[in-house]
């Protein structure tokens, strides 16, 4: 019992510190099927895409948190048919996601598709580091069986490819499907998140 008395005080101080303050509740009403896939580490902008209220392509926006403007990544980009945002760099210049389904970044000079493993064309990039250096996605083929290959891309100079071996290759019932993505990246770039068997 004395023991108990003893550490009741030091619990009873760390809940007296100042409360928390309530969260900033900001409601984007947007009516074409638009979900909010990311948000910029120091929380000043979001990515989203949703159904287009001209194309029937996938739409992605870019959502300055900050002034509530919501931003059209399309633009004037006539070849593209579909396009999605997952993740944006701190200061809201990189955005990342893909462009007629291949993985690509948004920057000031447009839409630029990264580059693909052989035999590969299709893919998506989830996540990029709040520098803009490093970005983590897939590459994915659902049309010869439904398949996924985890890829890290170097974004400095040209963009290229690092290669991540011993990542997992089989899931909990032990079969390699040939399916894993990566979804995540620290802002270090020292750790990488996925999934092993993502539709399986």
């Amino acid at each position: 019992m004395v023991a108990l008395f003893a550490w009741l005080p030091s619990v009873t101080g760390l809940w007296a510190q100042e409360p928390i303050a309530p969260p900033i509740l900001n409601v984007y009403k947007l009516a074409d099927q638009t979900c909010i896939r990311g948000m910029s580490d120091n929380g000043l902008w979001a990515v989203a895409y949703g159904v287009s209220p001209v194309g029937g392509y996938d739409y992605p926006q870019l959502i300055d948190v900050k002034n509530g403007r919501i931003i059209d990544l399309k633009g004037d980009d006539a070849l593209m048919t579909d396009g999605t945002a997952n993740d944006v760099t701190d200061d809201g210049n990189i955005v990342v996601g893909s462009r007629n389904n291949k993985p690509a970044i948004l920057t000031s000079e447009g839409w630029k598709e990264l580059p693909l493993p052989t035999g590969w064309s299709e893919g998506v990039v989830s996540a990029i580091t709040p520098d803009g250096k490093w970005a983590a996605g897939r590459a994915n083929n659902y049309t010869d069986g439904y398949k996924e290959y985890p890829l890290l891309w170097n974004l400095e100079n040209e963009p290229s490819i690092v290669e991540t071996p011993g990542y997992p290759q089989t899931g909990v019932d032990g079969v390699d499907y040939e399916m894993v993505r990566f979804s995540g990246i620290s802002s270090d770039a020292r750790y990488l998140v996925g999934v092993v068997a993502f539709s399986y």
